[in-house]
């Protein structure tokens, strides 16, 4: 509904400012794109993992509690792999670490206020991911 809809405004603005202000600071920038898009998708990942879903009917139904610990660890692993790998020193781990510490989180809150995850859960976990990976690497 709206309030969803700014909230992606506000992301995507957000992701903007980001983005131009590591460039202003020589960040390699399609390195750290590429590695925010691995941790969003990271970040979907573990929201799925050992969670339930909120409600009884969705298209988030079909992937939320059912992914195994060895995919979600295969998925993260790739991810920061991703990063480490195209991001210099060890600015990528780090900032991966950030950004999964704080998907962890905000999966705890989901569930304790909405008991569990939905779709649109999965979908601002990967805005959100992406938008702190990119933070983090400030």
């Amino acid at each position: 509904g709206p309030p969803g809809g700014l909230a992606r405004l506000f992301v995507l603005l957000a992701k903007s400012l980001v983005v131009s202000e590591l460039a202003v600071r020589g960040t390699p920038m399609l390195a750290a794109l590429a590695a925010a898009c691995a941790a969003g998708r990271g970040s979907a990942v573990l929201l799925m993992y050992r969670h339930r879903y909120a409600r009884d009917e969705g298209l988030g139904n079909g992937f939320i509690g059912k992914v195994s610990g060895r995919q979600t660890c295969i998925t993260l692993g790739l991810a920061v792999i991703v990063a480490t790998v195209l991001l210099p020193g060890m600015q990528g781990l780090a900032a991966m670490v950030v950004t999964l510490a704080a998907i962890f989180i905000l999966g705890q809150l989901l569930k304790r206020t909405l008991g569990g995850q939905t779709g649109d859960t999965l979908g601002a976990a990967i805005e959100l991911g992406e938008l702190i990976f990119l933070l983090a690497l400030l």
